[in-house]
């Protein structure tokens, strides 16, 4: 069994044929555990959850299987990936695959927005892979960046869910690029793709790729070899679309119904005075949760008044269980991949 920590490891272990041997793409933080068996067969790659729900696990994953979920396209021949992904995630081994499979090559990007839009101007990668919050935030810095002119040719969006309002800022910055939503998990893989930018997926997406799938609840589960997979989001359905809406263990219960989190936090960032918005809840001795809320301001002046004025607009979007309680403007920080931090120490208004 070999191991790396990074995009060169990959495509090192990708280009050298020696696909008998089992490898692992981990953090360089994490202890990895030798002792961990890979799957009996060849060419098994270890990845890692995203560690959303607690420590990160490995994930086997058979080569041929992700090899399965790139696009074989000619006209991608020899393209720049740049992905804030990192290489030891599901998402950024699928990447590192579609870019070996075409003969291309891949560029990380980090939290410093100036280096980020040097690093694409000077390279002009062809395709962009990253969350809806990198981008929404590459976007926001065009505005101080001095070059401005380079464009994807495809943008790909995961890891998170796409807010309408996130979409459409997206579609009019980069209105050349052509779009894909892609929704997977570590587990799973690709679940489903989209060329739409208001997070609706068809359900014939998913039956390309899983040998059946239902809803329970509105919870996602899919069958592969016999066996049922939970995906632990709640989802919207329609007739022959759905919309993952929120992860389970983002989901209230408050007086008996119902809150999500990522549709509080989707309600606020749909409003142009805040960048972004970090929901979480806090345990109340009267109804056992409450909402808070933290704003990171879009506009100069973000003042007590205008906070009280978009907490009055959501409230009237929002059924009252899910109004924020305590709320309060700040940064909110990044992960490790490109997804918002959910931690928040909002203050009552």
């Amino acid at each position: 069994m070999q191991i790396g920590t990074g995009y060169d490891d990959l495509a090192h272990w990708f280009s050298s044929g020696k696909k008998a041997n089992a490898f692992v793409i981990h953090p360089p933080r994490l202890n990895f555990e030798k002792k961990i068996p890979a799957p009996p067969g060849e060419g098994f790659l270890g990845v890692y959850s995203s560690g959303s729900t607690g420590k990160p696990k490995l994930i086997w994953w058979d080569l041929k299987a992700l090899h399965s979920n790139c696009s074989k396209y000619s006209n991608a021949a020899g393209w720049t990936w740049a992905t804030c992904f990192q290489p030891w995630s599901f998402a950024g081994v699928h990447l590192a695959c579609q870019a070996h499979i075409s003969g291309g090559k891949v560029l990380s990007l980090g939290h410093d927005w100036q280096i980020n839009h040097s690093i694409l101007q000077q390279n002009k990668p062809q395709a962009l892979s990253v969350t809806p919050t990198f981008i929404d935030l590459l976007i926001q810095s065009r505005k101080s960046s001095k070059s401005t002119d380079w464009s994807p040719r495809q943008i790909s969006i995961g890891g998170e869910i796409l807010n309408a309002s996130t979409g459409t800022r997206i579609q009019s910055a980069y209105p050349s690029s052509r779009i894909t939503l892609i929704y997977g998990s570590a587990e799973a893989g690709v679940i489903a793709k989209t060329t739409r930018h208001d997070g609706w997926y068809p359900l014939t997406s998913i039956q390309k790729r899983f040998e059946d799938f239902k809803f329970a609840d509105n919870h996602l589960f899919l069958k592969r070899q016999g066996q049922w997979i939970p995906t632990h989001d709640l989802c919207e359905i329609r007739t022959d679309h759905f919309r993952p809406v929120g992860r389970l263990d983002r989901i209230m219960n408050i007086g008996g119904e119902k809150v999500s989190l990522d549709e509080i936090e989707s309600v606020a960032e749909s409003f142009p005075e805040v960048r972004r918005a970090s929901a979480n809840s806090i345990p109340n001795a009267i109804v056992g949760q409450i909402v808070s809320l933290k704003l990171e301001a879009a506009v100069a002046e973000a003042d007590d008044a205008l906070l009280e004025t978009i907490l009055n607009k959501m409230r009237k979007q929002l059924s009252k269980p899910a109004w924020p309680r305590w709320c309060e403007w700040g940064n909110i920080q990044d992960t490790n991949n490109g997804k918002k931090s959910c931690d928040t120490g909002a203050q009552k208004i």
